[in-house]
């Protein structure tokens, strides 16, 4: 193998510096075969598959393709529409979780469905997904019976998924995207507290 290491300039002045990254191609046909990045003890290896017959082949972008320089490889798009609550249960396909009327003496503000999905530049609307949505204020809600484009593995069931002030997880093939907001989750402490009370109050919407 031989192995090539990425250069840098620092400045129009100075010579270009290591940056730690190496990517090892093949000696006799030149084709990459592996990459080791600045973090110890990482290497990436590559492997070529053989061609697949064009049958087995779907492209799910349209003529027109996707915005460049961009990932995902598209501009996302949300349709929303306010609903009464009696009228969210069916949108999945599934039972959608809720708060109740009220949560920690924050009514529910709202309700709504709608559909998420990634938009080609010829606006063509790509893997659209329902949504419901309930906003309490301190805690919006948003679920899916299908993951969506940009949540496409999700936490297991069972597990809670915390980042930040959002919190993930699936519940009876539902999965349940919490944004938390308020005092109780300025703190990571904080947060888990907050995140692990929301999912024990989550109850099927009936």
């Amino acid at each position: 193998m031989i192995w090539v290491e990425n250069l840098v300039p620092q400045n129009t002045s100075s010579r270009p510096q290591a940056t730690g990254e190496r990517v090892a191609f093949d000696a006799r046909t030149h084709e990459p075969v592996a990459r080791r990045a600045q973090a110890p003890g990482l290497t990436e290896f590559f492997s070529r598959l053989p061609n697949l017959p064009g049958k087995s082949v779907k492209f799910v972008v349209p003529d027109g393709g996707a915005p460049r320089n961009s990932y995902p490889p598209g501009d996302g798009f949300t349709d929303s529409t306010p609903r009464p609550v009696d009228q969210t249960q069916k949108a999945l396909g599934r039972t959608p979780f809720w708060l109740g009327r009220s949560y920690h003496g924050h009514r529910l503000q709202s309700a709504a469905v709608g559909t998420v999905g990634e938009k080609a530049a010829n606006g063509a609307r790509l893997d659209a997904v329902p949504f419901v949505s309930f906003d309490y204020g301190v805690v919006r809600l948003q679920e899916f019976g299908k993951s969506p484009y940009f949540f496409e593995h999700g936490p297991p069931h069972g597990k809670l998924l915390l980042d930040a002030s959002e919190a993930a997880l699936r519940r009876n093939g539902v999965l349940v995207l919490a944004s938390m907001a308020g005092p109780a989750v300025d703190t990571p402490c904080g947060s888990l507290a907050a995140a692990l009370a929301m999912a024990k109050a989550l109850r099927p919407l009936r």
